[in-house]
């Protein structure tokens, strides 16, 4: 796996994860599902 590089601003992140293969970076094999829900409240995300 290759290191995730440390961006200076989330525009620089956001360059970077545009034309980069996650999976070079993350082992999604080890990921853990995630159940994101959204109270009424907050709106949505």
């Amino acid at each position: 796996m290759k290191k995730i590089p440390t961006f200076a601003s989330k525009k620089e992140e956001q360059a970077f994860w545009t034309t980069a293969d996650s999976t070079e970076y993350i082992d999604w094999k080890k990921s853990k599902k995630v159940i994101q829900r959204c109270t009424p409240s907050l709106g949505q995300f």
